[in-house]
């Protein structure tokens, strides 16, 4: 298996997926951010949450409410994921 990274804002990983670009994209989500277009299929990965980082006085972190940003698995195309995209799948999810 060949793992290549590319860092792209998730609106254009989700283009790359769509185009054949990419076999998986990773992003992330906030909780107002619109569904995707029918054919993304998103595996759970990890919840992000926001902090607010304060130094006065003391540094003091401050959960953001409603900031969590939600980190998906994205493949696109109809089931079943070829077998190395299932496996890597698998494994983000595991937290290999």
């Amino acid at each position: 298996m060949e793992l290549n990274l590319v860092d792209v804002h998730p609106v254009e990983g989700l283009r790359m997926l769509r185009d054949g670009r990419v076999d998986v994209a990773l992003v992330f989500r906030h909780a107002d951010t619109p569904d995707e277009e029918e054919g993304f299929r998103l595996t759970p990965l990890l919840q992000d949450p926001l902090y607010l980082i304060t130094r006065e006085p003391g540094v003091h972190a401050t959960e953001i409410e409603g900031g969590t940003r939600r980190i998906f698995a994205v493949t696109y195309g109809e089931p079943p994921d070829p077998p190395a995209t299932a496996a890597l799948i698998e494994m983000l999810v595991a937290g290999v």
